[in-house]
């Protein structure tokens, strides 16, 4: 079969799996799934404590990303953990829920780095949890569920979205401070109920290079070496503690410095908004001083630098497509006679170098109108458009998987098809970075929250899309008889 994907680069290779696709069962087999009649999916009642839950996909083509494909595979999900990848040598327990996967590919969940509306929150903060204000019903989750979004980050409000950067430098996904700011939350897309929401909150710690002044850098220096002092200070009471030190205290700083202590022993990612490579090098410099690992946005001038950049610990938040505008363009400041602007093969140079890099979009909220199609709902799309600039499509598929999870340091829970993580699984009818994929279903810790036949957002879209459809669709649904309203109704007023 051929695969279509927006670029001559699209097969994807890796290591194929010989696998049969029917497992054996224990003599009870689960009853059928019964047919659904509602238009969103019925919210799962919580599993009791002693009740053991069973799901296996079985047959598709399984997309680990951080190991092979696996042909005709199967995944047994137990309550909300992946307890086993196998073949037809796997028996399932009595009573396994059975998800037909033939023909189909089960993909690990997506994960948006940068999004807005999909958590169902409008902005947080360190004092009010993101879990105490979500509407778990809101219907941009379920949209986001259909575009294959099982977990998303939603961070402090940047200035990105559609016409952010038209007339100048191009703006962060998150906006920061120069002395950082504690804050946005990870969450998961568990529509319905808030049950298993949080992953954590607050999130991460904010910063900004981006056009800063010379007090505004010495502040940021200043906040980073007060948290290096800080790291410092409580090894050492650590030790004092283990030694039987009884009048040891712990060290205590400001909530803003213990968070960047916090980025710098590893625990909570530091993003950093830098755009030009000026600013990038300032960011670089920091790194080095305080031995910090940190994640560059939006980094759209990071390809001028990329080996300067891959010797650090240093991650990208890209957007393939760019951020628009014309400052966001290569070649045409005119008063710049070096390489500058934002180039589509940013992604791939990174790859090349060893630089992580992970994908976002051009708007990270969902929009139903205007300039709908380069919103969060299409990363599937914006990945598979940097193969286009020549990218691995490995690479692009991580970028919406695991490259996002380790830079959001939830890697041990998500963003692959692994034993021991989170059941978050996407069945779809066509390979992930194919424009013309749709989510059959999605599975959020091993509960089904997204159903694409029942779901009124894309179910009028047939499954087999070589043939025509056999009834024309009706875009106002059951107020389609609009039309045939005499021409008098509605006049008067």
């Amino acid at each position: 079969m051929i695969r279509v994907y927006l670029t001559p680069f699209a097969a994807l290779v890796l290591a194929g799996l010989s696998l049969a696709q029917e497992p054996k069962t224990e003599p009870a087999s689960p009853d059928p799934a019964p047919e659904k009649a509602a238009e969103k999916p019925a919210t799962p009642a919580p599993a009791s404590a002693d009740e053991t839950k069973w799901v296996a996909f079985v047959g598709g083509e399984v997309w680990t990303v951080t190991g092979p494909r696996l042909p005709g595979a199967t995944v047994l999900v137990k309550n909300d953990k992946i307890v086993r990848i196998g073949g037809d040598e796997m028996v399932l327990p009595t009573g396994t829920k059975i998800v037909d996967c033939k023909g189909k590919h089960v993909v690990p969940g997506f994960i948006a780095i940068a999004s807005r509306n999909c958590l169902g929150v409008r902005g947080n903060t360190v004092r009010e949890k993101a879990k105490d204000r979500v509407d778990p019903f809101t219907e941009y989750m379920l949209m986001a569920l259909g575009s294959g979004i099982t977990t998303a980050h939603q961070g402090q409000g940047g200035a990105n979205e559609m016409f952010g950067g038209l007339f100048g430098a191009p703006q962060g996904f998150f906006s920061g401070s120069p002395r950082g700011v504690l804050g946005g939350v990870i969450a998961k897309l568990t529509y319905g109920t808030i049950e298993g929401y949080e992953v954590r909150d607050p999130a991460a710690v904010y910063m900004t290079l981006e056009g800063n002044t010379g007090n505004e850098i010495q502040e940021t220096v200043d906040a980073l070496q007060k948290a290096r002092d800080l790291v410092t200070k409580r090894k050492e009471w650590i030790q004092a503690v283990r030694d039987g030190n009884k009048e040891a205290k712990e060290p205590k700083d400001e909530e803003s410095i213990e968070a960047l202590a916090r980025c710098l022993e590893g625990e909570l990612p530091l993003f950093m908004q830098a755009s030009t490579a000026k600013d990038i090098r300032k960011v670089l410099a920091l790194s080095d001083r305080f031995a910090a690992a940190m994640i560059l946005h939006p980094a759209m001038e990071a390809w001028t630098c990329m080996g300067e950049i891959g010797s650090r610990p240093i991650g990208l938040v890209l957007c393939p497509r760019g951020l628009g505008g014309r400052a966001a363009r290569p070649y045409r400041d005119l008063l710049r006679d070096g390489p500058h602007g934002w180039s589509i093969e940013t992604a791939a140079i990174a790859g090349r170098t060893g630089v992580p890099w992970a994908t976002t979009t051009l708007s990270t909220g969902i929009v139903t109108g205007l300039l709908a199609g380069r919103d969060v709902l299409t990363m599937s799309i914006e990945a598979a458009f940097a193969v286009r600039g020549g990218a691995k499509p490995e690479d692009a598929l991580a970028s919406i998987t695991i490259t996002p999870a380790r830079m959001l340091r939830i890697a041990d829970r998500v963003g692959s098809i692994e034993v021991g993580k989170d059941a978050d699984i996407l069945v779809m009818d066509r390979e992930p970075l194919d424009y013309r994929a749709f989510v059959d279903l999605a599975y959020v810790s091993g509960v089904e929250r997204y159903d694409r036949r029942v779901v009124p957002f894309w179910n009028h879209i047939p499954a087999d899309r070589t043939k025509p459809p056999s009834a024309p669709w009706h875009p106002y649904g059951i107020w389609s008889n609009v039309r045939e309203l005499p021409e008098s109704a509605g006049s008067e007023r």
